[in-house]
């Protein structure tokens, strides 16, 4: 900035108007303009003094020392780092981010592919690859269930809640079941309230006679032997 503001005073010291030299910087007429009343006040194109306390703890000093301790261990803390500096960790981390544009490394973790599950996730992909070119991505039923808390005025220790399931599938929904308080949605109750009483019935009339697939997550009322039956 100070720059512009320093050709700005060299063409105006050579006689040439605001317009021209706003042109030629292109830039607006005003920023000439109060480039050049500034100069004629302060005599200088530098900035005017700043208010408020100067800045101490992210200073020159701090920010060498800062680097110094991360270049030898970049696995140290901010907060033993501000302790060895004499500055506050969130001084420590402004500086990291800001300055040193350091970010901080986290371990992934991922799962183990072997061979067989590399082969085994190829042919999964090959057979899904098929059922969307067929369109039958479009019969497949997705479900869940959500635990929703009750928010009611007052503070409660045990607060109201509601567990609720539903399925979603490309032209439609299924109805909502709302499992009673206390139930537990074991084996018995996922088999007879959900999938017998709700969804085969929901899907039998949805789909007719159509081929459909029912997909649920791994949950362990989900996996039983009679609920796979």
């Amino acid at each position: 900035m100070k720059s512009k503001r320093d050709a700005i005073k060299v063409l105006h010291d050579s006689g040439m108007r605001i317009a021209k030299i706003s042109r030629r910087l292109n830039g607006p007429d005003s920023t000439v303009r109060v480039a050049i009343k500034r100069y004629k006040e302060l005599g200088t194109t530098s900035d005017r003094p700043r208010s408020g306390c100067p800045t101490t703890a992210t200073d020159a000093d701090h920010r060498r020392k800062v680097r110094q301790r991360f270049e030898r261990n970049p696995r140290r803390s901010l907060r033993k780092v501000g302790r060895d500096v004499g500055i506050s960790h969130e001084s420590v981390r402004k500086t990291v981010k800001n300055v040193l544009g350091l970010k901080p490394y986290k371990q992934q973790e991922a799962h183990l592919l072997t061979e067989t599950t590399k082969t085994t996730r190829l042919e999964r992909c090959k057979r899904l690859k098929r059922r969307f070119g067929a369109g039958q991505h479009r019969r497949i039923v997705f479900s869940d269930e959500k635990l929703f808390t009750i928010k009611i005025v007052g503070r409660s220790q045990k607060p109201k809640s509601v567990m609720v399931w539903g399925g979603v599938t490309h032209s439609g929904k299924t109805p909502l079941v709302f499992i009673d308080e206390g139930v537990k949605v074991n084996q018995d109750v996922y088999r007879q309230q959900i999938l017998e009483q709700a969804l085969l019935p929901w899907a039998q009339q949805h789909f007719c006679d159509e081929d459909w697939t029912f997909q649920q997550d791994s949950a362990p009322s989900h996996k039983a032997r009679t609920v796979q039956e």
